[in-house]
């Protein structure tokens, strides 16, 4: 980890605190937020679709479940999730569609894809560096990349 541009080295977690994650990466802001365990996803269209359901690992994979709502800035739906990973699709206007704006996304064996979301389950406290001004967390899920 990097502190005001100089590394330091924090101690190894224990195994049983290691936990799958990945860094979620849109092609736009405030498309998904997650905060105090709850998950908002956003959708923006150009074409107004009839209604909008967001399915996946989130919800059991429910069609029905789920139904986004709209509002002036596009379709959302918040729900109350656990730290995670999780696939989901939007289902609009009864259409199966990944999330167009989301990078991340495996194979669903069926011809398309899964869009893949992480919900984070961190938070840490960096003891003797309270004034700090920047702080860049750095590993292989990012290649040890000191600027993303």
């Amino acid at each position: 980890m990097m502190v005001n541009n100089s590394w330091i080295k924090l101690p190894e977690p224990n195994q049983e605190e290691i936990a799958a994650y990945g860094k979620n990466i849109y092609t736009q802001e405030n498309i998904f937020s997650y905060r105090n365990g709850i998950a908002c996803f956003s959708f923006r269209v150009i074409l107004m679709p009839k209604n909008i359901t967001i399915s996946g690992s989130l919800n059991n994979w429910s069609t029905m479940q789920s139904a986004m709502k709209l509002t002036d800035s596009g379709w959302i739906y918040c729900m109350k999730l656990p730290p995670g990973r999780y696939m989901y699709k939007y289902i609009i206007d009864g259409k199966w569609t990944p999330d167009p704006n989301n990078k991340l996304k495996e194979d669903d064996t069926y011809g398309s894809y899964n869009s893949i979301v992480f919900c984070y389950n961190y938070l840490f406290w960096l003891k003797g560096h309270a004034d700090a001004r920047t702080v860049v967390v750095c590993g292989s899920f990012n290649n040890w990349n000191e600027k993303n």
